[in-house]
């Protein structure tokens, strides 16, 4: 095993996802409370319908459609695919695009958009996927085997890490950064570990992961969503969440979609042609699954409140004439408790592919 690999487990003190500093430090020296006033939702878009930002704003119970349109009369381009809130603005990866789209996260207004290409070049700045945050920088991966660091006050870049092939999610522990390098589902996926300190990358394949998408980090642990592979007949096999040790994974569960909350994996697992959908919350300490409640007609994301613990899975809407999911049709989000009881649905654009959360911080007095 490369022990260099994962020595960052034993060290960890912060998750860049998750900063709680950067453009607050104005607040440095006195109390701050983390709060969280809504829950952004991207949709990927199509070919007929431009990507979308819509907006759950919690204070009223409802949601917008089109609220990056409506703040700069214009569409955000070609397939959108993540977004995160970081200090007092918005970062919006737009795939097709290759842009990332600077909002002030109160006005909603564009402050900048950063041209991927113009920062990485043509070769290597296209198709930008994923985005966290930490120390006054951005990091996203684009599928040219890269994770650029961008300045946050500049949007220079910083510096740019070459990683394994076709880059997704990525996750930051401390001084490091865990890249989910998907192969684009040929099978012969692996994880690479950036070290920011001095700019070393170790990239390796894990026994047992051949397709990752989406690092989670808890309990000095690291996790990966897997999607598997497809056999025969294109059903998709494989997928779940699995923990990394060294340079082997255990599967703790199937999926296809997962998000991680205080110890805890909300999950869905609709594995491409078969039969069931299923929904669970599968507990670190305990090692045990529990069944979730709720259901949404055609499952693209779930994602949970870090703040608040509100739970959301958003779906695409169904064809009324096919029974087919209409990628072309706005879908919507259901918040659910806990457990799986529904709290109401909200619309957002279609093919709902992010949702990420408008959280920041309050002087406590």
């Amino acid at each position: 095993m490369n022990r260099k690999f994962l020595n960052v487990l034993f060290l960890v003190t912060a998750i860049l996802g998750l900063a709680s500093c950067g453009e607050d430090d104005k607040y440095e020296g006195v109390g701050l409370k983390a709060v969280s006033d809504g829950a952004y939702v991207v949709a990927y878009g199509t070919s007929t319908n431009p990507a979308n930002l819509s907006y759950i704003d919690y204070k009223n119970s409802e949601s917008t459609t089109n609220v990056f349109t409506k703040a700069n009369g214009s569409s955000l381009g070609t397939g959108a695919n993540d977004g995160l809130v970081y200090g007092s603005k918005m970062y919006i990866v737009v795939d097709g695009s290759a842009t990332i789209e600077v909002v002030d996260k109160t006005t909603l207004k564009s402050i900048k958009q950063i041209k991927t290409t113009d920062l990485l070049g043509t070769d290597l700045g296209t198709n930008p996927r994923h985005i966290i945050a930490g120390n006054g920088k951005i990091y996203f991966t684009t599928y040219h085997g890269v994770v650029a660091a961008v300045d946050t006050t500049t949007y220079a870049l910083a510096n740019k890490y070459t990683v394994g092939s076709y880059p997704e999610g990525l996750v930051g522990a401390g001084n490091y950064i865990y890249v989910a390098n998907s192969n684009y589902g040929m099978g012969k996926g692996t994880i690479s570990a950036i070290n920011l300190t001095n700019g070393s990358v170790d990239t390796q394949t894990i026994s047992g992961v051949t397709n990752p998408v989406k690092l989670f980090y808890a309990n000095n642990s690291l996790y990966v969503l897997d999607y598997g592979s497809y056999d025969a007949n294109y059903k998709q096999v494989g997928a779940g969440v699995k923990l990394i040790s060294g340079t082997s994974s255990t599967t703790l569960f199937d999926a296809t979609m997962a998000d991680l909350y205080q110890g805890n994996f909300y999950f869905v697992n609709a594995a491409y042609k078969a039969k069931d959908v299923t929904y669970g919350i599968y507990t670190l300490a305990t090692k045990t699954t529990t069944a979730f409640a709720g259901t949404v007609d055609s499952p693209a994301q779930i994602a949970v409140d870090p703040i608040t613990g509100r739970v959301f899975i958003a779906s695409n809407s169904m064809n009324a004439d096919n029974s087919y999911p209409d990628y072309n049709k706005n879908g919507y989000v259901r918040e659910f408790t806990s457990m799986g009881t529904k709290v109401k649905d909200y619309v957002c654009g279609a093919s709902p592919t992010a949702i990420f959360f408008n959280y920041g911080y309050e002087k406590v007095n």
